[in-house]
């Protein structure tokens, strides 16, 4: 317990010599149990409680797809794993929606995708999309100048790439860390989980080991107040001539069902005819695991159309 001592009073000497015996037995009487580190009570945060109920909770906020907001939204304090098969999309349609926020709330995001590396590839990915002609002289619909200009103008204070020498998940976080104090950056992406130099300790389990990876990815977003997204692929399908890939599942992800279990949010994209007809733009997004569904949204999915000319996914018919 502790005691709280009267103003002037440093110590139960004092108390006893200038208040007296009497005095000191109720202040011992009274103490209070000592705060015990990790152990909490509804009054450690009842005023952030009673400040939701009289405001509303932190709610998901638009992908501006209509339609996958019923699937998904973007919640802070969360982490979102995005999977599917190897190159079928799902890096490209994450940074859409990434772009889709910086467009329309002014978002700012950290990336690390050392497989999309040289740096300028990245940004002419994200201003392709943003314009919607190419940038790439090869091939047609080209933008001209004074749109690659702005498209840079636009880009250049919004996406941020993370490339240190060597990626370890500490690494990461403290250029994270840098850029979320001085640009206010609002998500952190990781792409793949594969490209990270894991820090796994001698005779550990795999799976332990996603497991504390996972802790610490959630540790991080919660203290930043950041979206976190993970993208790993699924488990390569046994191909079947004129068989399709099955739909990404919730506990396919390479590298075992923990992923599935650690994660807030599971998204997944499947180009479902690719393996039977490669020049199908057609594509289904979706989620098949979200954990705070009043919050966040219902599992489910959605069909969409990518148009390689404009670097976009589209709802069909929008």
């Amino acid at each position: 317990k502790v005691i709280n001592w009267p103003e002037g009073i440093k110590d139960a000497n004092e108390a006893l010599c200038l208040l007296g015996a009497n005095k000191l037995k109720e202040l011992a009487e009274t103490a209070t149990f000592a705060k015990i580190d990790g152990v909490f009570s509804a009054d450690d945060c009842f005023d952030r409680m009673i400040f939701t109920f009289r405001h509303g909770k932190n709610r998901g906020t638009s992908t501006y797809f209509k339609g996958f907001d019923r699937n998904f939204t973007w919640r802070t304090g969360e982490v979102n794993i995005w999977t599917g098969y190897n190159n079928e999309g799902k890096s490209k349609f994450l940074k859409q929606l990434l772009l889709l926020k910086s467009f329309n709330e002014n978002w700012r995001h950290a990336i690390f995708c050392p497989e999309e590396l040289p740096i300028e590839d990245i940004y002419d990915d994200f201003i392709h999309s943003l314009i919607g002609k190419n940038v790439d002289r090869a091939y047609s619909n080209v933008m001209d100048e004074s749109e690659y200009r702005a498209g840079y103008e636009f880009i250049r204070d919004k996406v941020f790439i993370i490339d240190p020498q060597k990626p370890t998940l500490e690494n990461i976080f403290e250029r994270a860390s840098y850029l979320i104090r001085r640009f206010d950056v609002k998500t952190l992406t990781i792409d793949p989980y594969n490209q990270v130099w894991h820090e796994i300790l001698s005779g550990e389990r795999e799976d332990l080991y996603i497991s504390r990876f996972m802790a610490s990815l959630k540790s991080f977003a919660v203290k930043h107040d950041i979206c976190l997204n993970l993208v790993a692929h699924q488990v390569t399908p046994e191909v079947q001539k004129e068989k399709n890939y099955p739909k990404p599942n919730l506990y396919k992800v390479k590298g075992g069902g923990t992923f599935a279990d650690k994660t807030d949010n599971l998204l997944f994209v499947w180009r479902q005819n690719r393996n039977t007809n490669k020049k199908d733009t057609s594509v289904i997004v979706g989620s098949d695991k979200i954990k705070k569904q009043m919050l966040v949204g219902f599992p489910g999915e959605i069909d969409l159309e990518f148009n390689p000319v404009t670097n976009r996914y589209n709802e069909p018919g929008q």
